[in-house]
């Protein structure tokens, strides 16, 4: 009998699972296919004004034209009122060019094309949300689906951008980038010196150092991903001090900055030290960002997550300001490593540079502890150190070893004041505003005029205010 009774509530608990757990998944993937729907909304648009644009152009060209009908049959007629009406028709059609000239960019041709292949990819995104992913309790099929959901999202945002790739010279354009890579006697680029200025893009610049060019470009490429991470998860640090949330801001950060893509690079060798200093230029398209975003939380399943979390970047001259700052930081460190370190040892720090960098930065600590062990007083090992440990999510040495690094900054012949943003951003992540905003004015006591501390400082000193 109570064998029978053990059975029979096994089987009802059995009976219970298979009810719950498919309303449970399909109230998820209802869920999923709801908000991707509303996503798809905000994409929509591009494709209006494409259209409005071609439209408005095409107009322009038939005016421009029939004026200039009306214009060639006025000239055969030979009054005072014809002189009259040909110098008016004359600088209407010059208005009208202009307007066509400088208001639309392309021709409606091309907005039509847009439109076009716009219409297509919206297409191919309906199909893929109405097939879903299956099985549907497989989170790694959940995952791929809306990889290729946000691939071809990102391929209708960057349609404007083909036809721009192709004003530079298309395939060509490309050939002769990855020439002038390889070719170390050309003129330095201009985006060393500063980053370029577009207001639908983020730039931001990696820098590596290495005997062997092959391992310094990739290097370099890795270096440039970390600073596009890193410029996130400032922002969401400081925005989470007023009010927490609920998502991973180091994932999120990492998901937004790997939608970058690389846009140039640049080397110069020394001929003395037998190295190259490499730079990669990668640039970031805001309106991926901004789709990325609700995409990350979709994928995490927050949607009752009502705290926005938006992409606000610094303007493009805080921006630009910051990274001028940033190489010159990281060049100080390679310049200083190159000065007093041996050989061997300067491969060790490079390597641990490297790997802090990488998905693995676990592999980093050895080479690190390595070379202060060797020199206890070099502060660049120690900086890199104590942030292996905090991508390794290991809290108190971190702090240790940011607190050791504080000591030997200031003894350095040229100081650095982003380790003082970088020390006050962990702070953050500790909740230690104080400290932070204590750090942040030692930054700001190197360079007065460090613009994106500046305005940190400002957000954190009034959030903190009763």
């Amino acid at each position: 009998m109570k064998k029978r009774t053990l059975f029979t509530a096994i089987g009802t608990l059995i009976g219970l699972a298979l009810l719950i757990v498919p309303t449970v998944l399909g109230q998820s993937y209802s869920e999923d296919t709801a908000n991707l729907n509303n996503l798809l909304k905000g994409c929509r648009p591009y494709i209006g004004r494409w259209t409005f644009n071609a439209y408005i152009s095409l107009l322009l060209v038939l005016a421009i034209g029939a004026l200039g009908a009306v214009a060639a049959i006025l000239q055969k007629i030979d009054s005072k009122s014809r002189k009259v009406a040909t110098i008016i028709l004359g600088g209407a059609i010059s208005i009208l060019t202009v307007v066509n000239s400088t208001a639309l960019k392309y021709d409606f041709r091309t907005y039509f094309n847009w439109a076009g292949a716009g219409r297509a990819i919206i297409t191919e995104i309906e199909m893929e949300i109405a097939r879903g992913y299956h099985p549907p309790n497989d989170q790694k099929a959940r995952d791929e689906w809306f990889e290729r959901i946000q691939e071809k999202i990102h391929r209708l945002q960057g349609i404007p951008l083909q036809t721009a790739r192709l004003e530079r010279g298309g395939p060509h354009f490309q050939m002769i980038q990855g020439l002038y890579a390889q070719a170390r006697e050309l003129k330095e680029p201009a985006w060393i010196s500063s980053l370029p200025e577009n207001r639908d893009f983020l730039y931001f610049v990696g820098v590596a150092d290495n005997s062997d060019l092959t391992v310094a470009k990739e290097d370099s490429k890795t270096n440039a991903f970390s600073r596009a991470k890193d410029y996130f998860k400032l922002q969401y640090d400081i925005g989470s001090v007023k009010k927490p949330g609920l998502i991973d801001y180091e994932a999120l950060s990492r998901f937004l900055a790997d939608s970058g893509q690389v846009e140039d690079v640049f080397y110069r060798y020394d001929d003395a030290n037998k190295r190259y200093r490499h730079y990669t230029l990668l640039r970031l398209n805001r309106k991926n960002a901004e789709v990325d975003v609700p995409i990350f939380k979709m994928q995490q399943k927050a949607y009752s997550y009502k705290d926005a979390v938006t992409v606000a970047p610094y303007s493009q001259i805080v921006l630009s300001d910051d990274y001028v700052r940033t190489i010159r930081s990281q060049d100080l460190s390679l310049d200083s490593a190159r000065e007093v370190l041996s050989p061997e040892l300067y491969d060790l720090f490079a390597a641990g540079s490297r790997l802090k960098e990488s998905s693995t930065p676990l592999e980093a600590i050895p080479p690190l502890e390595h070379v202060i062990s060797a020199r206890p007083e070099f502060f660049p090992a120690v900086y890199e150190l104590a942030e292996a440990y905090n991508a390794q999510k290991d809290t108190a040495k971190a702090a240790a070893l940011f607190e050791r690094a504080s000591v030997l900054e200031p003894r350095q012949k040229k100081r650095d004041p982003e380790f003082y943003v970088r020390y006050g951003s962990f702070l953050l992540q500790q909740g230690r505003t104080q400290e932070a905003i204590e750090q942040m004015r030692k930054a700001l006591q190197i360079a007065p005029d460090y613009l994106k501390v500046r305005q940190t400082l400002a957000f954190l000193e009034k959030i903190r205010e009763p």
